[in-house]
């Protein structure tokens, strides 16, 4: 939490003594970082609340019949000033059916995954969404166009982890996001879903979200 608001501090404290001598350019940049910084503070903060809460008073499961196509959407609309910031294309191929689920447990997974799929995804490049059901289990599938991961990193990822093991592993691995992965799989199996990943390195990774009725 402290990173993102020391790079808001400093930027202000920047900002405030240069102002006079900066050009409007230079100023319109500091302010995109620091709207960035807060964005990724926010983000952040809200993924420790849901943990919280979660942890204190139990993760209340409400499953009801939602939209998959609207729901996705949401998720990506969610994300939508990062897409433009690296160039990045969503392709989402999503039947207009229904399926029962936690809309928030499941937006908040998806948001997780769209986010680090555009974060690890090269520039000009499309992420694909598409989903499908099976004998009443919905499969919605996230497949980006990055550098992809090695093996060890793969079975990290896969591996039962809890939240607080996931904090270590973002400084062990710069290349895992770790926290909010972590949080992802707690959320979906209190869910009774599943959550894999499947990755080749230099061809991209595919985070595979498993959602039983």
């Amino acid at each position: 939490l402290r990173t993102p608001f020391n790079a808001i501090l400093g930027l202000c404290q920047f900002l405030n003594r240069e102002v006079d001598s900066l050009s409007k350019e230079e100023i319109k940049k500091s302010l995109k970082r620091i709207e960035q910084a807060a964005q990724n503070n926010f983000n952040l903060t809200q993924k420790l609340l849901i943990w919280s809460v979660g942890q204190h008073n139990g993760f209340m499961v409400n499953k009801k019949l939602h939209s998959t196509a609207e729901t996705i959407q949401q998720a990506i609309e969610i994300n939508s000033h990062l897409l433009h910031e690296k160039n990045l294309q969503i392709v989402h191929s999503t039947p207009s059916e229904r399926f029962r689920y936690d809309e928030q447990i499941i937006l908040n997974i998806l948001n997780n995954l769209i986010a680090n799929a555009i974060k690890y995804s090269n520039s000009k490049t499309t992420i694909q969404i598409s989903t499908v059901v099976k004998q009443d289990k919905l499969y919605i599938s996230i497949k980006d166009e990055g550098e992809g991961m090695v093996p060890k990193v793969l079975e990290k990822l896969n591996k039962q982890y809890k939240v607080n093991e996931a904090v270590l592993m973002k400084f062990k691995n710069n290349n895992v996001s770790g926290y909010g992965i972590a949080l992802s799989k707690e959320l979906i199996t209190h869910h009774k879903g599943s959550l894999i990943f499947e990755s080749i390195k230099g061809q991209g990774t595919s985070a595979i979200i498993e959602i039983i009725d």
